[in-house]
């Protein structure tokens, strides 16, 4: 029955460090988002080239590029996240029912 509880814990601790991601990755998202809403970030989707093709004046191409692939490649990383959050709080969830159920106490965790 202490396997239960050890993965409880372990289980816990998974979480806390998923939470721990998620914000992280929430605010470099959240800095990337403020600069690409800048005029001189161009958004999101906006070009970067003139009606004749040349880059248009006065934009760095390159770190407007590197912050759009920055940010797509963040939102993946944060959906990802979200579901192994979502997977262990359920993991978590069904442990501390069958621990209940062997007739133990369900730990009590402090962040």
């Amino acid at each position: 029955m202490t396997s239960l509880i050890d993965e409880y814990h372990s289980t816990y601790a998974l979480l806390q460090e998923l939470m721990q991601r998620r914000t992280s990755i929430s605010s470099e998202i959240e800095g990337l988002r403020a600069y690409l809403e800048t005029p001189t970030g161009k958004g999101y989707s906006g070009g970067l080239i003139d009606e004749e093709g040349y880059p248009i004046a006065g934009v760095d191409i390159v770190t407007i590029r590197q912050s759009r692939n920055r940010h797509a490649c963040l939102q993946n990383d944060f959906s990802q996240c979200m579901k192994d959050i979502e997977e262990n709080l359920g993991k978590l969830h069904e442990l501390s029912r069958k621990i209940k159920d062997a007739g133990l106490e369900v730990p009590r965790l402090t962040p």
